[in-house]
């Protein structure tokens, strides 16, 4: 029978490096994105226009359907890009260094946290488990390849199929780390447009803002 709880634990298990990776890089990049905010107004100031532009314009609503959708897309966006030499990294790496830059160039860096946490804290969650998963595919193709290219015997079709059952197991934990990804997005949709704000002004309110 099949034991989801125990193949997440394995997953992560087998993965641990690539997670702690993944994090890490972001964490950095957003350390380095608040700290040289000043350096990086000029490459961020207008994707923050331009995100603020489509609000006022209802080209994004603040609704679950649009936040949802608009963060998934990028969640997929890393996973496939892991084909490409890992290139998953990129965009975290972009990320974090547009939040760090985000939360520095604010006038109140509490406001800001309060603004961001709630959410952030599984919506930034899902995106490393993305880009961890972009590796884990990367490495099931790399892996295939290299079991095909160490097969002497058989046909085109055979080698390929042996190469691919010999490395599946890879990209069962790709795909594990993307479905817990994307429902982790959607829970972090699911309280940016329903608690957040709420929360937000709760703290507030305790402390007299």
């Amino acid at each position: 029978m099949f034991d989801i709880k125990n193949e997440i634990k394995s997953v992560f298990a087998d993965n641990k490096f690539l997670i702690l990776f993944s994090a890490a890089a972001f964490i950095i990049s957003l350390i380095l994105g608040y700290v040289y905010q000043a350096s990086l107004h000029e490459t961020f100031a207008p994707v923050v226009q331009e995100i603020s532009n489509n609000l006022e314009q209802g080209v994004i609503t603040f609704s679950f359907k649009d936040i949802f959708i608009n963060n998934i897309v990028i969640v997929f966006e890393v996973f496939i890009l892991g084909i490409i030499f890992c290139f998953s990294i990129v965009i975290l790496l972009f990320n974090g260094f547009f939040l760090g830059y985000f939360i520095g160039a604010q006038d109140n860096l509490f406001y800001s946290l309060m603004l961001i946490i709630p959410h952030g804290i599984f919506e930034l969650s899902s995106l490393i488990l993305a880009t961890s998963a972009g590796f884990v595919l990367f490495k099931f193709i790399y892996k295939s390849v290299k079991s095909y290219s160490n097969d002497f015997e058989g046909s085109f079709k055979n080698k390929m199929e042996n190469a691919v059952d010999i490395n599946f197991k890879y990209f069962k934990q790709a795909v594990v780390l993307l479905v817990i990804s994307a429902i982790l997005m959607m829970i972090a949709a699911f309280i940016e447009v329903y608690v957040t704000l709420d929360f937000a002004y709760w703290i507030f309110s305790i402390f007299g803002m």
